[in-house]
């Protein structure tokens, strides 16, 4: 399912460059884009791969593949920005508590 798929390929773009980012500092995802070659089925292994193909400041672009066993089934395209993971969660908790007050 696509979902599915485009979840693999982000977790591969994740895994290349956040182990690689000093510890305060993850990224975000920003978009996916995704061509269909082949169809796939049911009980076949997808693999995926995410290769780094530009980086310009803290926004990183991925080159995503999807394989099962009879060969490539998408190919696309992964952004995602560098961030500072503190100052991203306090800028979702002021939202998030913008949303409470109007609850309560």
């Amino acid at each position: 399912a696509t979902p599915t798929m485009t979840a693999l390929m982000s977790e591969a773009a994740i895994g290349a460059i956040d182990p690689l980012l000093p510890e305060e500092y993850c990224t975000i995802g920003m978009s996916t884009a995704v061509t269909y070659l082949n169809a796939t089925f049911v009980d076949m292994t997808l693999t995926v791969v995410a290769a780094l193909a530009e980086i310009e400041g803290r926004h990183l672009a991925f080159e995503i593949m999807a394989f099962d066993e009879l060969g490539q089934v998408a190919r696309g395209r992964h952004e995602r920005h560098v961030i500072n993971a503190d100052h991203f969660m306090q800028t979702a908790r002021k939202r998030c508590e913008a949303v409470q007050a109007r609850i309560k």
